[in-house]
């Protein structure tokens, strides 16, 4: 039995901006040319891409290509399991936030869950305490 190294790649990191690249254009049954046409990148890009070879994404290409493909932003970076871009989106956000999203994007799934760590601890240094009580 031959296994491609698409199929292993999907199976492994389903939640990845590659496999969920690749499902959206196997949905429309869109070749990578042709969506490399219609987003303005090259074929080559988008098999980088979906490959997992391009850990660097910036946050403009994978708006585009969320665009183009007609799924949600954030459903394309992984932030949700959404495919349908309804109700706010990605673009109403500031300019820090976006940069934000942008770096956890390329994080490793260990380095997310420290970050989440590390915002929950935050947060929780701003609410009111009772002296005496931890």
């Amino acid at each position: 039995m031959v296994v491609s190294f698409m199929s292993m790649k999907r199976t492994k990191d389903r939640d990845s901006l590659g496999h969920r690249l690749y499902l959206s254009r196997d949905d429309l049954q869109w070749s990578r040319g042709e969506l490399a046409e219609k987003a303005g990148v090259s074929p080559g890009h988008i098999a980088k891409l979906e490959r997992g070879d391009v850990k660097n994404v910036t946050i403009e290409l994978a708006f585009a290509l969320a665009d183009t493909l007609g799924v949600s932003r954030a459903y394309l970076l992984g932030l949700s399991d959404k495919i349908t871009p309804e109700g706010p989106d990605l673009d109403d956000l500031d300019e820090l936030t976006r940069e934000f999203l942008n770096v956890y994007q390329q994080l490793s799934d260990d380095k997310k869950k420290t970050l989440l760590n590390l915002a929950q601890m935050l947060r929780r240094s701003d609410e009111p305490r009772i002296i005496g009580k931890e």
